[in-house]
């Protein structure tokens, strides 16, 4: 599996209740932090709530779902 990159479509593969966030959730990666081990802050709009959570996570939290949304070449081009 790839490492996560910013603009990432992920979903979580577990439960985050002090955030309010379920296994299955879907939010983007938003930036990589290292300290000392990488750290993702994912950006998650909650299908029950109005408002947009931000997290900071390993990523054993989360699976990759999707390309980024933005026109970023893959390594394969």
């Amino acid at each position: 599996m790839r490492q996560p990159q910013t603009e990432d479509r992920v979903e979580l593969i577990r439960d985050l209740p002090e955030l309010c966030l379920h296994a299955g959730d879907a939010g983007v990666v938003c930036s990589t932090w290292f300290m000392p081990n990488p750290v993702y802050e994912v950006e998650f709009r909650a299908a029950r709530e109005a408002v947009q959570i931000r997290a900071l996570m390993p990523p054993q939290h989360f699976r990759v779902i999707d390309q980024p949304l933005i026109g970023t070449p893959s390594m394969e081009e």
